[in-house]
């Protein structure tokens, strides 16, 4: 029984796809990006050439209050406000806790201050 898992434009699984006969299967993905097998995209993602990949960790370092190593289009979340990050650092006074950031296709993160 072929099974599949389809992927989105940037990447990430979005549909999990299982056929009884190989024509019905080659119906169903017919013109999609997917790859042979359950995946899931919290942990892989499909890269730009169809390779299925770990996704990668932040390289993130913290100094203080400063976070550096924040990847371009970051969205990082204090409490219920986000920002958006694009030239890698975030200098954030006068708040203490979590702090959350996000950006496909690497693992969210969590940053304590």
């Amino acid at each position: 029984m072929p099974v599949a898992t389809i992927c989105n434009e940037v990447g990430m699984f979005v549909e999990n796809v299982t056929a009884t006969h190989m024509d019905s299967f080659a119906k169903m993905v017919d013109g999609k990006r997917y790859a042979e097998g359950i995946l899931d995209s919290a942990v892989y993602y499909m890269t730009s050439s169809d390779e299925v990949v770990p996704r990668p960790s932040m390289p993130l370092s913290i100094s203080g209050t400063t976070i550096s190593g924040i990847p371009a289009g970051s969205v990082l979340a204090i409490g219920e406000q986000t920002f958006e990050v694009d030239d890698g650092e975030a200098d954030i006074e006068g708040y203490t806790g979590i702090v959350k950031i996000t950006c496909w296709p690497y693992l969210d993160a969590e940053v304590t201050l």
